[in-house]
């Protein structure tokens, strides 16, 4: 069975506001063994410069994934449920 940990975020301008993202991804390191797959959704605004920033400040084999790219399947909406 595979198993994902998925993170939604945005992109910042500078390397110094990722720091709580760094320091969630080394507690996680720290805590998981590396059997995860590690999908960090953006909105396209984290550069290939800065995704190689964060990357290389673990070993966890992050994926970025860019959502305007990103195509969903077409699922079924269903209504909110009532009590």
């Amino acid at each position: 069975m595979k198993k994902a940990i998925a993170l939604l975020t945005r992109g910042y301008d500078n390397l110094e506001s990722y720091g709580s993202f760094l320091y969630r991804n080394k507690t996680i390191e720290e805590n998981i063994q590396n059997e995860y797959d590690f999908l960090v959704f953006h909105e396209g605004n984290i550069t290939e410069y800065q995704q190689s920033y964060i990357k290389s400040q673990t070993s966890l084999p992050l994926q970025f994934i860019d959502i305007p790219k990103f195509e969903p399947r077409n699922h079924a909406i269903f209504p909110p449920t009532t009590p």
